[in-house]
């Protein structure tokens, strides 16, 4: 149990992660259905499938299993985890913005 107290925000920064996956697919069939485009070459052809969910949330739930098992987990796992997570958190505000016709960052 102590390893992931050492590491909580590595650990919990993975379960916001895995979260921040479902609503960013929420947000953009939302956002495609109302015309817009998907920006991401890779996800482009994914997102309009059921297999979108795979990625979206079988790599976050490996990210999650991995941190609990780590044993010695690296110092700068937590700022990686704390900068991957803010990152993503404003693609997927950015996205629920263009549902309203703005843009906060991107363009969707």
């Amino acid at each position: 149990m102590r390893r992931i107290l050492d590491h909580s925000v590595a650990f919990y920064g993975s379960c916001a992660l895995l979260w921040l996956n479902v609503l960013d697919v929420l947000v953009t069939k939302d956002v495609l259905e109302r015309g817009g485009t998907e920006i991401n070459p890779i996800m482009r052809g994914l997102v309009e499938t059921d297999w979108i969910w795979l990625p979206k949330v079988g790599l976050p739930v490996v990210l999650i299993l991995l941190i609990r098992r780590m044993q010695n987990p690296p110092d700068w796992l937590d700022s990686v985890m704390v900068t991957v997570v803010v990152f993503y958190a404003l693609v997927v505000f950015n996205n629920l913005f263009g549902l309203k016709g703005l843009s906060l960052i991107l363009n969707v």
